[in-house]
């Protein structure tokens, strides 16, 4: 059976240690987002903090180098109860699961992941989140030579088979609380 194409962006599942992701967070302002934040997006320090003394975060391109972590959640306000995301121009609060060692799932795009790809570095392909979900449509391209995301291993859940669309796991190769060199993971 197919794969089925239904990006989500990064989820955290568990720490290079193999202990299993416990929810923890922090929090970050977002300052008049440049682009779209959502859940699953990664983001990076913007370099400032809000007047409470929040740092400022925004969703990081394909390109950049050193993350901070992935957001997991979108903080709703007194006028919008339902705020899922951030639309580019507003601002907000999101928490980010921020740990260095954190591994995370997403989904590989229509190129798909194949066994000998396990321990590849693959270009991130970022995408804004759903208006309807919130979710990120961010993706992995197995084809980048060089990329942002070590892929550790094809998640073993069901009805995900080896080729396009394929849900993958890894870390993240410069992270901004704890970088390591391509070569060390």
């Amino acid at each position: 059976m197919a794969n089925v194409n239904a990006p989500f962006g990064f989820r955290p599942v568990k720490h290079l240690t193999g202990a299993p992701y416990n929810g923890k967070v922090n929090k970050y302002s977002v300052d008049t987002a440049a682009a779209i934040i959502g859940v699953g997006d990664w983001v990076k320090l913007e370099g400032s903090a809000d007047s409470e003394g929040y740092p400022t975060v925004e969703r990081a391109a394909s390109d950049d180098a050193v993350i901070l972590g992935v957001v997991v959640a979108v903080e709703s306000d007194r006028e919008n109860l339902s705020k899922i995301r951030i639309a580019a121009d507003e601002d907000g609060v999101v928490f980010v699961a921020d740990a260095p060692d954190l591994v995370c799932e997403v989904q590989t795009d229509a190129d798909g992941f194949a066994a000998v790809d396990t321990g590849l570095v693959a270009t991130v392909t970022v995408g804004d989140a759903s208006a309807t979900t919130g979710k990120s449509t961010t993706v992995l391209d197995m084809d980048g030579a060089n990329g942002d995301f070590r892929v550790l291993n094809k998640k073993l859940i069901t009805d995900n088979a080896y080729g396009a669309y394929a849900v993958v796991e890894g870390v993240f190769v410069q992270h901004l609380l704890g970088s390591r060199s391509v070569a060390d993971v």
